[in-house]
């Protein structure tokens, strides 16, 4: 089954959603397969994970069904069911979405026009509707009702009851005056809403528009969302090969057997830290973008993506950046394919079209732009991909294994995708991804090209230093090169920094050459002892300055600028314990030429003018070995960064305000990387630490003025939510706040949208670190009963996201107020009984509580009210115990809390309360009676007891919203009985008509009741009134094909046989559709009955005895007719009528 994208674009995923099940369907069975699989509740919210998923049920049975509610009673019941789902503000703005089956979708059709018309009440509803989609929905009638509707004419005619619903199947049948006039209205309502109509096997297109991409300017926006990090500069910063090296991939045998593949396949480079491979990356994708590797046929690899993680920004490197960045790529080389992606990008909110770049979009993506003819050729590089996190890595991983293999399986077989790792050995690669081809880099690999780069070196230094060639023998060059290589141990990154350390000096002798190899021969192998050396040699007067520089550098969270780096080594030098401005601080100037002459070796600066390590491995060297030998240096380090990014926060409002005028003192060189890293460089602090406590006193700083309200939000958002790599353990992070507090943090706040909202946010918070952190704000003084002005109460919150720990806290704790109400006007009480708390809860809080049971709130409900709404009869038992429960109350539409149970048809609960004697207050006028309701859902029992108590008393007075009141009812339901005793003892009128002009014996008639037809007749009821549609009680008789009740019509009431309906049509007509032939006599018995009286179309009644293949009837209706025609009348024929 097809599906346009139209309805998906109108979902957002705070949209909700409400189902409407089709004809003798179920609110949940229709959605249910046979293995109880609930389509709405097991597979629909993984898709569209916030929203607000409804079910609406109503009565469309069509067998032996107590219902008489027709489409518009359902549509009025389902805008009242809105109303009160909505009745929340933030609820009002949630986009509508109708998901409808069959007679559903007419009863939506028929809601919204009702909205329309009545915009007062139900106006946001219809505003709101944003999307509608209709499965097997009859919009101009079905076949199938027509003959539907005949057989159950044939069955209640011959059964002599109301087996079957006809009035349903006549809605549905073709044609359908009803439906018509439905289609006709709602055609203007529904043409700003994206709709998509469903038929089995047939989609039908939608109304609403698929979106594309038809301008240059539409192409370069959704190139720049999809846009997130330089992955260009990254590109380009790993090292160039030296001549003559790395060639040797292009030989290997693993290398080859994974290029000349005849189908797509995945490679991983293996190698220990320092062997190169980041820099045999770069000359891979190089020579492949070159053309200068080809296949065995002779064809090129033509297109190639890359991603370098070592050289990217690590805090903000994750599977989201790496895809979108080489997905960037591959549209860039694409073009067209832009168009075919966009749109699975795009989503609706409440106000435009965004796109969402989830992992699940981008992977689908990037499959189907590599399945394109076009892209069969693809090259992709990913190097260093063990500097992601384990939650980032292996999804990347198994992704292009996964595509590869999807391309191989299918009709793509002909590609040849290749996709090239590099990482660090792991053993868990080859176990999971067996297919995938691994080459293992050893000292097999690296020893010829280590040669090669020392003896070029070697021979190189010789033609710029003369003192140096002069000492030079082929000798001691051999030796250099060996010795080197030896300790090297195939690692090219020993061998390069040991060569640049040896070359340093200013005298070269043959002596001084022997000197330096002995020095060699006594440096350990391995990496970490030749950075020892290494920073062993520096000048003891520089040291100080330099472990400062190389500290900041270590534990910065991206490559740092020279401007920022110039503002953060006066910080780190400095015996400066507080820093009030950061304009205090004056920067370092010629920050470069430092760098060229004391540390080139070692640090580099690129293009962009970021200073970075020259080898990843010395910033690794520092971080593990400074931690144990010099962890003064790096700790000051971490302190330094904070202290300098909290300046920049603590003074944001002046910094910004400075900024904007442009009346700077000098430029804030680390605006953006504080803002980004200042939780970060904290986090790497002792809980304890007195930054955290400088950071607490940032509350009142301009940076807080918008969602994040305090520090401590940000904090916990980074600590508690999911995501790659959280902030922090959650017991340091609880560490912290003991420590701001112990320091006079206020946990409660005092300004209006701040007050309480710690404790509220993680009150509203869905990880395990939010639910874990109420009990220790409570236990360290906040307030359970503040929170900030428009958001939701502390416990309506924790009961929202289900957290039955968090609410028992809040409902325990000594201060807990259950009496306060909200925005709303709800208790505790409201929010237990609406949130689904559990009966232990509230009888714990009635218990121990001065719990006001009577509070109404702002639609007049009480908590008695809610328990009868949720069905939780043990709830209304212990409420009905509590002191001064009221029972008299009303909500805003007029209901005690029997009437609402009798208004859902909720008799278990009714019979609990009418238990208590004062739960009869007469009903006024504006107010819902609960005897009506309860006869309206055709509850016997329930009116047995419910009748006598209401002592007869003003029973007629009572009336529904479509004005039905107790006879009408009672009538339906065939309650003779009562119908009898009622007239008799009430102010019920025979005769009271509803708002279609029906009567009790209208609709008596028309649902087969014989027994109540006749104690109406026998109580005077009319035969001749006529409703709306100019219809009597016998007309409606035979119209539903109740042959019984017609003749009991016929014969003891005053039925004039010749009054027409609104369509011409006498009580012929409609008994000629009958074959009875009985009841047709009977009628002729009637004085001056008009057997050929044309309706408004033309038509006799022996016309439509025929048509209805009623042969026994067109029969006699033919010898009547021509027998009358033959009575001398005054000295001619009888007239018959008009036209004859």
């Amino acid at each position: 089954m097809a599906c346009s994208s139209s309805i998906r674009k109108a979902m957002t995923p705070h949209s909700a959603m409400l189902t409407l099940h089709g004809l003798s369907g179920d609110a949940f069975k229709t959605w249910t397969d046979k293995h109880d699989h609930l389509w709405l509740r097991d597979s629909l919210p993984e898709h569209i994970p916030n929203a607000r998923i409804m079910t609406f049920g109503y009565d469309s049975a069509l067998k032996h069904s107590k219902s008489r509610m027709t489409v518009i009673d359902f549509a009025q019941d389902l805008l009242k069911r809105l109303v009160m789902a909505r009745q929340d503000p933030s609820e009002r703005e949630r986009p509508i979405i109708f998901l409808c089956h069959s007679l559903g979708g007419i009863v939506a059709k028929q809601a919204l026009i009702m909205a329309h018309m009545n915009d007062k009440l139900y106006g946001t509803i219809l505003k709101s509707t944003t999307g509608i989609a209709f499965f097997g929905t009859p919009h101009r009638g079905s076949k199938t009702a027509s003959t539907g509707r005949i057989l159950s004419r044939i069955v209640n005619a011959a059964s002599l009851s109301k087996t079957i619903r006809s009035d349903l199947l006549q809605t549905l049948e073709i044609p359908s005056q009803s439906l018509n006039e439905i289609s006709r209205l709602s055609s203007q309502i529904l043409s700003g809403i994206s709709i998509i109509s469903f038929y089995e096997q047939k989609p039908l297109s939608s109304t609403g528009s698929l979106s594309l991409l038809e301008s240059p300017t539409e192409y370069k926006e959704f190139m720049d969302k999809l846009f997130c990090v330089d992955y260009k500069t990254a590109q380009l910063r790993p090292r160039q090969p030296h001549r003559g090296t790395c060639d040797w991939i292009f030989d290997n045998p693993t290398f080859l057997n994974w290029l000349n593949s005849q189908q797509s396949a995945v490679l991983l480079l293996s190698a220990p830290p320092g062997f190169g491979k980041t820099v045999l990356a770069r000359h891979v994708m190089e020579q492949v973008l070159a053309g200068e590797q080809m296949y065995n046929d002779g064809t090129c690899i033509s297109l190639g993506v890359s991603f370098f993680c070592s050289d990217n920004d690590q805090a903000s490197t994750s599977e989201q950046t790496v895809l979108r960045s080489l997905l960037h790529q591959l549209l860039q080389l694409h073009p067209r394919a832009q168009r075919v992606v966009c749109n699975r990008f795009l989503e609706r909110n409440l106000f435009s079209l965004t796109y969402s770049f989830t992992p699940e979009n981008l992977w689908v993506a990037i499959r189907d732009v590599l399945s394109m003819n076009d892209m069969e050729d693809t090259f992709i590089c990913l190097d260093a991909i063990e500097e992601l996190s384990a939650e980032d890595c292996h999804p990347i991983v198994a992704g292009f294994n996964d595509i590869v293999e999807h391309l191989n399986r299918s009709s793509k077989r002909t590609h040849r995708i290749r996709v090239f790792f590099s990482s660090r050995p792991s053993a868990q690669y080859g176990v999971n991804h067996p297919s995938m081809h691994i080459l293992s880099v050893n000292r097999q690999h690296t020893e010829a090209d280590i040669r090669n780069y020392l003896s070029d070196s070697i021979a190189e230094f010789g033609r710029s230093n003369a003192a140096f060639a002069s000492a030079m023998s082929d000798r001691v060059s051999r030796s250099i090169v060996e010795k080197i290589t030896k300790r090297a141990d195939g690692m090219f990154l020993w061998a390069t920094v040991a060569w640049e350390n040896f070359c340093h000096g200013l005298f070269w002798t043959e002596d001084a050459l022997e000197q330096r190899l002995l020095d060699l021969e006594a440096t350990p192998p391995g990496i970490n002892p030749l950075y020892n050396k290494l920073l062993d040699q520096i000048d003891p007067c520089y040291k100080k300055d330099m472990w400062a520089f190389f500290a900041l550098l270590a534990v910065a969270k991206r490559p740092l600028s020279e401007a920022e780096l110039s503002q953060l080594l006066p910080l780190m030098v400095s015996h400066r314990e507080e820093l009030t401005s950061p304009c205090e601080v004056r920067p370092f100037q010629n920050l470069l030429d430092i760098i060229e002459k004391h540390c080139r070796d070692l640090i580099t600066v690129h293009h962009d003018r970021a200073i970075l390590f020259s080898h990843l491995s010395f910033k690794e060297y520092l971080l593990q070995v400074w931690a144990t030998d010099r962890p003064e240096i790096l700790e000051k380090a971490k302190a330094s960064i904070a202290k300098a990014c909290l300046a920049y926060i603590r003074y944001w409002d002046s910094l910004t305000t400075d900024t904007q005028v442009g009346n700077q003192t000098h430029p804030l060189r680390l605006l953006g990387y504080a803002v980004s890293y200042h939780l970060s460089h904290l986090a790497s602090l002792p809980s304890d630490h007195p930054l955290w406590i400088t950071y607490a006193e940032t509350a009142n700083s301009g940076y807080f003025s918008g969602e994040d309200l305090t520090p401590l939000h940000p904090l916990f958002t980074q600590t508690f939510n999911h995501g790659p790599e959280k902030l922090m353990p959650i017991e340091k992070c609880h560490g912290v706040v003991r420590a701001v507090v112990s320091h006079g943090y206020d946990l409660n706040c005092k300004g209006e949208e701040t007050r309480g909202s710690i404790l509220n946010y993680c009150c509203l918070g869905n990880e395990e670190g939010f639910r874990l952190t109420v009990p220790l704000l409570l236990g360290l003084g906040a307030n359970p009963n503040l929170y900030p002005s428009g958001k939701e109460a502390n416990l309506k919150a924790a009961l929202t996201r289900k957290d039955q720990d968090t609410s028992s806290i809040l409902l325990r704790h000594p201060r807990f107020d259950p009496n306060q109400t909200d925005r709303n006007g709800q208790s505790a009480l409201h929010h237990l009984l609406k949130l689904g708390g559990s009966d232990k809860a509230i009888f714990e809080l009635l218990e121990n509580k001065a719990v006001e049971v009577n509070i109404q709130d702002r639609f007049g409900s009480t908590p008695l009210h809610l328990a009868v709404d949720r069905q939780r009869p043990e709830v209304v038992r212990r409420l009905l115990l509590a002191k001064n429960i009221r029972l008299d109350l009303i909500d805003n539409r007029g209901r005690t809390p029997l009437a609402l149970a009798t208004w859902w048809g909720l008799k278990k609960i009714a019979l609990i309360i009418i238990e208590r004697s004062e739960a009869f207050p007469t009903p006024e006028d504006s107010h819902v009676s609960p005897l009506l309701s309860a006869a309206k859902h055709g509850d016997e029992e329930l009116v047995k007891i419910l009748l006598p108590k209401t002592l007869y008393r003003h029973i007629g007075r009572d009336l529904d919203e479509s004005g039905k009141g107790f006879l009408h009812y009672a009538t339906m339901n065939n309650w003779h009985d009562m119908i009898r005793t009622c007239l008799m003892l009430s102010d019920v009128k025979t005769d009271q008509i509803d708002h279609s002009g029906g009567s009790a014996l209208h609709y008596g008639a028309k649902l087969g009741c014989t027994e109540s037809c006749q104690v109406l007749l026998e109580c005077r009821a009319s035969t001749r009134l006529q409703d709306r549609n100019g219809r009597n009680a016998a007309q409606m008789a035979a119209d539903a094909g109740f042959k019984d009740t017609l003749m009991l019509i016929v014969r003891k009431g005053n039925v004039d046989a010749n009054q027409r309906d609104h369509l011409g049509r006498n009580l012929v007509h409609w008994a000629a559709t009958l074959d009875c032939l009985d009841v047709m006599q009977l009628i002729c018995q009637q004085p001056d009955v008009e057997l050929a009286r044309r309706d408004n179309s033309g038509k006799l009644p022996i016309d439509y005895a025929w048509s209805c293949q009623c042969p026994k009837v067109g029969q006699y209706l033919s010898l009547r007719m021509k027998y009358l025609a033959t009575l001398p009348v005054l000295g001619g024929s009888i007239q018959l009528g008009p036209g004859i």
